[in-house]
């Protein structure tokens, strides 16, 4: 574990790239689904305090607190917990959310942060999981996430679902992003690698990502992305100590259940 995490590209990832751009959310549909999933599937009280982890820009938290949660939330990239704090200020100062649901933001690391505060349930979203080779390493994340809930809490992992992603891989994937100053090209190259272990090999995606500025200039960095199956997230959930761990496909209709061509790989678990 000590050698996976030498020079984890994760560090500098997200703070060296537009990545943000990518990440914004603009189909309001699909975030009121998402929030009425979290709601019921983690079964959240009115004015339950949730832990955002890795929670990025804090798409999920700030609405969420908006609807009366009280929000915590952890991100290692500094530039994403400015982010998440001013348009967290801009929520309140608006008067959509208040003081008894507002959002705290910190820097952290998730495969070590753990809130001072016990909260009443927790979600890890848009597949920010998966990051290391080390099956040990990114259980810890799942650790930290019984870690952050009471007894009866409920924990919510948002995956890619790999028999639909295998099912209709491409190597390679360009997407145009728009920013203030102009068009942004972002490429990513894909190659699946597998790699052999004690318990059976392991399937890596390994990803190799350009972004071409407006102004001439090229960002280059690679990133990798352990390919778990349904089955292996549930191994992990066990594994830590979650109980009645469920699979959805979906956020529609308050979860649907998970096929091979669902889009996702929605884990739920219960803190026993």
């Amino acid at each position: 574990m000590k050698e996976a995490r030498q020079n984890p590209w994760w560090q500098s990832f997200y703070d060296d790239t537009p990545f943000e751009i990518y990440m914004a959310r603009t189909d309001q549909n699909e975030l009121a689904q998402s929030l009425a999933f979290l709601r019921g599937q983690l079964h959240l009280q009115p004015g339950a305090v949730v832990f955002d982890q890795c929670c990025g820009l804090g798409g999920m938290s700030i609405p969420l607190a908006e609807q009366g949660y009280r929000m915590i939330g952890a991100d290692l990239c500094h530039k994403y917990i400015v982010m998440a704090r001013t348009a967290a200020k801009a929520s309140m100062e608006a008067g959509r959310s208040d003081k008894n649901a507002a959002n705290d933001f910190f820097v952290g690391d998730a495969f070590e942060y753990v809130p001072a505060t016990t909260c009443d349930a927790a979600f890890n979203w848009y597949t920010s999981f998966g990051y290391a080779e080390d099956d040990n390493q990114n259980r810890l994340m799942i650790e930290n996430g019984l870690k952050a809930i009471k007894s009866g809490g409920y924990y919510a992992l948002d995956f890619l679902n790999m028999p639909m992603i295998l099912g209709a891989f491409k190597e390679e994937m360009t997407t145009v992003l728009h920013s203030e100053a102009g068009d942004i090209i972002q490429t990513r190259r894909c190659k699946l690698v597998t790699k052999p272990q004690a318990s059976g090999d392991k399937l890596m995606m390994n990803q190799h990502w350009t972004w071409a500025m407006p102004d001439g200039k090229e960002i280059v960095q690679d990133s990798t992305l352990r390919a778990y199956m349904p089955e292996d997230l549930v191994r992990l959930f066990r594994e830590v100590g979650f109980a009645d761990i469920a699979l959805y496909g979906s956020c529609a209709d308050g979860g649907t259940p998970l096929t091979k061509t669902s889009g996702r790989c929605i884990v739920v678990g219960k803190k026993p």
